[in-house]
């Protein structure tokens, strides 16, 4: 049963794809369709695909924050972590409050910097969403870790 759920769930995907890219010949200058397809082409593991598409739209005040942060994580899958890196800053630093949006860039942030090494960076990322909401993802458990292993 999982097996024909997943298969339906790749169709769906794949005919949503085809009928994005066939809009997107007519209309190129469609950002919805064409920030759909990025996602489309994110959630298929399509990270060369997916960037150009997210650059695009990234521009749009409606799509900058999501496409800044699908960019990060493309460049995070791709191991380009510096770059990664620009993008969840971006976020953070054009958006005011500490909403999901930037609770999401500042975590995704000190994943990016634990991956490089850099584990006082991502304490301090992870303490920024700490102090406002100690039950985000497993930000508790993060600065727990970094907490611990600064401390020996």
């Amino acid at each position: 049963m999982e097996a024909k759920i997943a298969e339906l769930k790749k169709q769906i995907l794949e005919t949503k794809k085809e009928a994005s890219i066939s809009i997107l010949k007519k209309f190129p200058n469609n950002q919805e369709v064409r920030f759909e397809l990025a996602q489309i082409y994110l959630e298929e593991g399509n990270y060369d695909e997916a960037l150009p598409n997210f650059q695009k739209v990234q521009s749009n005040p409606r799509f900058r924050n999501k496409a800044c942060m699908a960019i990060g994580q493309c460049f995070m899958e791709k191991g380009m972590l510096d770059l990664a890196a620009e993008q969840f800053k971006t976020v953070i630093n054009e958006t005011q409050m500490m909403d999901f949006t930037k609770k999401d860039a500042y975590y995704a942030l000190g994943k990016c910097y634990m991956q490089q090494g850099q584990k006082q960076d991502a304490l301090q990322c992870f303490k920024e969403i700490y102090q406002v909401d100690v039950n985000f993802r497993d930000v508790q458990q993060l600065f727990s870790q970094l907490s611990q292993s600064e401390g020996s």
